[in-house]
């Protein structure tokens, strides 16, 4: 049996790896022995059962008697699929070396409607400059940063004090429809923001094979700049396709001081997921650690605005991006 783990934060945060050399399903494995398997991984490492009050036996109990020595890889595997959809979390993943079914959609039920192209054609009428996955303008006398991926922004901080160079009134820090990716940098980012030692948030992770076998929590802090502190009201701009590192990011960013979320509540996504290949070679990976604030609040959920609003598509296709308008508001009123 192989593990495939990928750093994501600095602290053993992980994500599946997909590998390439997978090889195909060994039929010397029968279907109550692949379930099997599945199963015992699942309920051994997987971190949030309690937070999703799932009862993982009663999934065992439910699936198990659906499983017969005749099915089909296919039939076992949409079997495999629909146990793990139990759990409600988009980290969570099954698939062989020719099929991968999209998991659970954390954004199902939420209206989400952002424009980078108006964004780009009327508010920053077209100045966007652009560094890695950064797209940043001045709005109204307001810094205005998109950070497209969780990954290439390591300019933030210095687009951040050139803006303040030029005599920003504050800073809008969007990262709406931002799935994830590396969350490493931002207790870095933030010293530019705080002016005192921060405590951002812990790290918790699995330990053990029992359901609640964790790590002690793991404190994550912000030290501020030598020598430079924003000092300007922030608004962060999340919405429901905000996830993942990108919930890290606006859980982090709320513990400091002047910063305001504004949006919706994010996707979620604490849970970096580790992957495992089970004897037929099928990968199943599933959530191994948690994130909780500063407060001892999970950002497994989501994080929750401080004012919450929402476009609409009417609206949008009038030219009217709601939520970037209400930050500014927010930024001008203080």
């Amino acid at each position: 049996m192989r593990y495939s783990i990928t750093l994501y934060f600095a602290f053993i945060v992980t994500f599946m790896s997909c590998t390439d050399d997978l090889m195909m399903m060994n039929m010397d494995h029968s279907p109550t022995e692949i379930f099997e398997e599945f199963w015992t991984y699942v309920d051994q490492k997987y971190i949030f059962f309690d937070q999703k009050g799932v009862d993982w036996d009663e999934v065992y109990n439910t699936y198990r008697r659906q499983v017969t020595e005749d099915m089909s890889e296919d039939e076992l595997y949409n079997l495999c699929h629909r146990a793990l959809l139990e759990l409600k979390d988009g980290h969570n993943r099954i698939q062989t070396p020719e099929k991968y079914i999209r998991g659970y959609d954390f954004k199902e039920g939420y209206d989400i409607h952002f424009s980078i192209d108006l964004l780009q054609t009327k508010y920053a009428k077209g100045t966007f400059e652009k560094s890695g996955n950064l797209y940043y303008t001045i709005i109204d006398d307001i810094g205005y940063i998109y950070i497209a991926e969780m990954s290439q922004y390591g300019k933030f901080n210095s687009i951040v004090r050139s803006m303040k160079e030029e005599g920003v009134k504050g800073l809008i820090v969007d990262v709406r429809n931002n799935s994830g990716g590396d969350s490493n940098s931002v207790p870095r980012i933030l010293s530019d923001f705080v002016t005192e030692t921060t405590t951002l948030g812990y790290y918790i992770e699995k330990s053990g094979p029992d359901h609640d076998d964790v790590t002690e929590p793991l404190v994550i802090k912000a030290e501020p700049s030598s020598d430079f502190n924003f000092g300007l009201p922030v608004v962060v701009l999340i919405n429901r396709a905000s996830y993942s590192a990108t919930s890290y990011l606006a859980s982090m960013f709320s513990h400091v001081p002047g910063v305001t979320l504004v949006g919706q509540k994010t996707g979620g996504g604490a849970g970096g997921n580790l992957g495992y290949q089970l004897s037929n070679q099928w990968i199943v990976a599933v959530s191994v650690n948690d994130y909780v604030d500063a407060s001892y609040v999970s950002i497994e959920p989501g994080v929750d605005p401080d004012i919450a609003i929402e476009n609409t598509a009417e609206r949008l296709e009038a030219g009217y991006d709601d939520m970037l308008e209400k930050s500014i508001e927010v930024i001008m009123s203080k």
